[in-house]
């Protein structure tokens, strides 16, 4: 997870099995076990929940804190040129099931 904030918006299904086939063997299930299953078993949830919502906080912070001045400066820029960043963060919340329109206007109000 080192350096989620950065990638979290994307979704990795690559990343996600090969820990949904991880925590299977451990438990000594059969290969044919559902993800979900596992998943539940283990009480955790899918990794782009926990990436999505680890990059959220982390903007959240950056947006408050001018006075660490590269970090903020970054983030500004890559906000601003990046569109990329934008996009992985609008499909981030329209898969949750929130209307990205209703995220900018909420941000724009504060």
């Amino acid at each position: 997870m080192y350096g989620v904030e950065i990638w979290g918006w994307k979704e990795y299904a690559e990343m996600e099995a090969v820990q949904e086939k991880y925590l299977g063997w451990m438990l000594g299930l059969r290969k044919e076990t559902p993800g979900y299953i596992v998943r539940e078993e283990c009480k955790r949830e899918k990794l782009r929940v926990y990436t999505g919502k680890r990059a959220v906080k982390y903007d959240e912070r950056l947006k408050e804190r001018e006075e660490c001045r590269i970090l903020y400066k970054c983030w500004k820029e890559k906000k601003e040129a990046g569109k990329e960043h934008h996009k992985g963060r609008q499909g981030y919340y329209e898969r949750l099931g929130y209307a990205w329109i209703e995220i900018e206007e909420r941000e724009k109000w504060g």
